[in-house]
């Protein structure tokens, strides 16, 4: 488990902040998105990045030792880091400015209000609490079980025993018989192959070899309920309790969470990519559309219904948006270009050279 929380802070909070880090680098004079709305949207990019990263070097320079990917993406985030060292200045100001505004406004209301802030916060504290533990208890005790997962899990098994992604119109068996016919989209797959590149535990041989992959849907989920948060928070903060407390109790959204499968995952992107979209509508800005089109291609780049949600949202914001035919069709080329870039050109590999070849041969 010790090699779990290494992973889990290195690329689902380390990575992500550097993300955050370089969005508010990079936002100029936008100031419409606090910083605690940046930080709960970027925490979900770090393991996506990651992955991106990892299906890149796959294709490109395949076949390498785990060393070199680990070393690779390290770096890459690390440059990532001293770009966007401004916005981890900004974070820290922010941070610091929003808890003396708190603390004031605290001191400063009456016993009454006190109480109720803290009841409030006390009922808020012990739901996420309770998520958390049920969360935890998952992670360690709950396996991967059911057709999609395990075929996810078993691709990702692949990338990492051959190092690189083929793609191929050719099923060829390994040499136990083994044979699967299809087409799972590699994002999620990843996330068990960058586990196992930094992994000291042998597969398949330890309880705790696929921990961190197990950990994913759980993870995306406290996200999904974290943004739910945020904006029914906007309307009413008791709205958003009791929101929360029902989606966590609903019998589907509670499943998501403990089946250890890519729904969250999917979810979760397909969701900010239509926040996203509404923002860009809104204020017409360069930065929202850049956050719109990144995050609709990672939704491409986690599942086929992600792809077809980018067509649609792109179709709804060529439609809608305000400015002129030129910067219609500007902004629609770059759309393409930059979904395409963040997940997409899977699709176009496949169309011109088959699905990923379905056969295993590392048993």
């Amino acid at each position: 488990m010790n090699y779990f929380y290494l992973k889990f802070i290195l690329t689902n909070i380390l990575f992500s902040l550097t993300a955050c880090a370089l969005i508010l680098r990079f936002r100029g004079g936008n100031k419409e998105h606090t910083l605690w709305e940046l930080v709960l949207y970027s925490l979900g990019l770090g393991p996506m990045v990651t992955v991106t990263l990892l299906y890149y070097l796959l294709i490109i320079v395949p076949q390498h030792p785990p060393a070199f990917y680990q070393l690779i993406v390290i770096l890459l985030f690390s440059s990532a880091a001293l770009l966007g060292i401004g916005g981890f200045r900004e974070m820290g100001r922010q941070t610091r400015r929003q808890f003396n505004r708190i603390l004031q406004q605290f001191k400063a209301s009456g016993i009454q209000s006190r109480l109720k802030d803290i009841t409030y916060w006390a009922l808020i504290a012990t739901l996420f609490l309770s998520v958390f533990y049920i969360y935890i208890g998952t992670v360690r005790h709950n396996r991967l079980e059911g057709h999609d997962a395990l075929i996810y899990g078993n691709f990702g098994k692949l990338y990492l025993h051959q190092r690189k992604i083929e793609y191929s119109n050719v099923m060829l068996p390994a040499d136990n018989g083994f044979m699967f016919q299809g087409s799972p989209k590699p994002a999620f797959s990843l996330l068990l192959t960058w586990e196992q590149l930094v992994n000291t535990e042998t597969i398949n041989k330890s309880p705790y070899f696929d921990t961190y992959f197990r950990s994913i849907s759980g993870y995306y989920g406290i996200l999904i309920l974290l943004v739910a948060f945020l904006w029914l928070y906007r309307k009413n903060r008791w709205l958003a309790l009791i929101g929360n407390l029902m989606m966590f109790t609903a019998f589907g959204f509670f499943k998501i969470m403990i089946d250890l499968h890519l729904d969250s995952f999917r979810i979760y992107f397909l969701t900010l990519a239509w926040i996203w979209l509404a923002y860009a509508l809104k204020n017409n800005q360069r930065f929202s559309f850049v956050m719109f089109s990144l995050f609709s291609g990672f939704a491409a780049f986690a599942h086929l219904i992600g792809l077809v949600a980018a067509a649609i949202c792109g179709l709804v914001y060529l439609l809608y948006m305000e400015g002129t035919f030129k910067k219609r069709s500007c902004r629609s080329l770059l759309f393409l270009l930059i979904v395409i870039l963040c997940g997409g050109l899977h699709y176009v590999l496949e169309a011109f050279y088959g699905s990923v070849a379905g056969f295993l041969s590392y048993f």
